[in-house]
């Protein structure tokens, strides 16, 4: 009769550490996507920044 129910807990906290480690790998891959578009987003400012640049110079 006992065993049931710390089976029962076991799973439970088994589905808790796979959660958890959803959880933490998703905020691993949103800032790592982050970090690359903000990336992006830099070399593209200074594209359009160099071109402003030198149409100004012209």
């Amino acid at each position: 009769m006992s065993a049931k129910p710390n089976r029962q807990a076991l799973f439970f906290m088994g589905l808790g550490l796979c959660f958890l480690f959803f959880i933490l790998s998703m905020a691993f891959l949103a800032a790592k996507s982050d970090a690359e578009n903000q990336r992006k987003y830099k070399q593209q400012h200074e594209e359009i920044a160099k071109k402003h640049s030198s149409s100004a110079a012209e």
